[in-house]
């Protein structure tokens, strides 16, 4: 009976040893494989992918299971039948036990940290596409080559302008986060083993550059384009003004022409027209130099309507002109004969 007793307990030590063995072999073939486990491209799907090979060795380790727990019940009965050895029994299942918890918790720790990295990545990028969204929008419209060949044009442009910057302004806050969540994912990110944070940094800070050169682009954009529309208002109050002077002076002129009968009234409006010609020409000038001005800021070829109001200017001015030299010689010709009527008076 002895003998059987002590044949079961050899044959339970047997069993135990060699159980001891394929476990603390599997767990070290597992460590072994988690800690060759890396990020094969620095990437959201790099990381997932990295995150499925920790889960694939927590489930090779959970396989494992049935014999870590066939180990733990054996080693129960070993310290039953062979009490002389059970701190032997007991040292050895620690052993196990030690080796099995900390793999767990290993394996833990780096499905927790790719988890958390995936998930601020996937936040980082919905974030990311708000505001390269934004950023296309933005390049978009400056991007845009456009004819600015009217005021409306020109005011509708400035509008596009004006609505891209409150656009980039109001949307500040989610590029401060990307930018935050950015730097704080490739910090942590860098604990993933072959994670390369490079190629994010450089993302954050293109995204930034862009948002600058944007922002730029725009202030400077809108600042041409308001210049134009002032220079378009000036224009406009000048063409009120001379327009409403030559239309007046012209329709004077020409009644003074048609209907020739009081010199001394002609006289009155030939000396109005010179003392105030000059002023309108000066004011003349200065429109067209505008108008060059509006035209080279414009970038268009030709500006249609302000070419078409200069030659309309440029005309009345010459008839105006021409009226008043025909009035002139009407005058003196009136006065001669009036001097020659006054001559003969005198003679009789």
């Amino acid at each position: 009976e002895k003998q059987g007793k002590l044949d079961q307990v050899t044959s339970q030590w047997s069993d135990f040893e060699a159980q001891r063995k394929d476990l603390l072999g599997s767990i070290s073939e597992i460590r072994d494989q988690l800690e060759n486990a890396s990020v094969k491209s620095s990437t959201l799907d790099g990381v997932k992918d990295l995150g499925n090979q920790i889960r694939g060795l927590e489930q090779k380790l959970e396989g494992h299971s049935g014999e870590y727990q066939q180990f733990r019940d054996l080693s129960r009965q070993l310290m039953s039948s062979d009490p002389a050895n059970i701190a032997r029994t007991q040292s050895a299942l620690s052993g196990v036990d030690n080796e099995w918890e900390r793999l767990q918790a290993l394996l833990t720790e780096k499905e927790n940290l790719t988890e958390s990295v995936a998930s601020q990545w996937q936040q980082y990028n919905d974030t990311k596409n708000t505001v390269t969204q934004v950023l296309s929008g933005v390049e978009s419209v400056l991007g845009e080559e456009e004819t600015l060949a009217s005021q409306p044009d020109v005011r509708k442009s400035l509008d596009k302008y004006k609505s891209s910057e409150l656009e980039l302004s109001s949307h500040q806050r989610q590029l401060d986060y990307l930018s935050t969540r950015g730097k704080q994912l490739a910090s942590d990110a860098r604990s993933l083993p072959g994670f390369d944070p490079a190629p994010l940094r450089e993302e954050v800070q293109d995204c930034g550059s862009r948002w600058q050169a944007g922002q730029q682009g725009l202030a400077q954009g809108r600042e041409h384009l308001e210049e134009q529309v002032v220079l378009w208002e000036q224009i406009d109050a000048t063409r009120e003004e001379v327009t409403a002077w030559l239309d007046t002076t012209v329709h004077k002129l020409q009644d003074n022409s048609d209907n020739f009968g009081d010199a001394v009234s002609v006289k009155g409006n030939l000396q109005k027209y010179k003392s105030e010609v000059p002023y309108f020409e000066e004011a003349f000038d200065t429109l067209h130099r505008r108008m060059a001005t509006l035209q080279e800021a414009s970038g268009a070829p030709a500006l249609p309507e302000l070419q078409e109001l200069q030659a309309r200017m440029d005309e009345q001015f010459a008839r105006a002109a021409e009226l008043s030299e025909g009035l002139e010689d009407k005058v003196e010709e009136f006065t001669e004969q009036r001097q020659g009527l006054e001559r003969q008076m005198e003679e009789e």
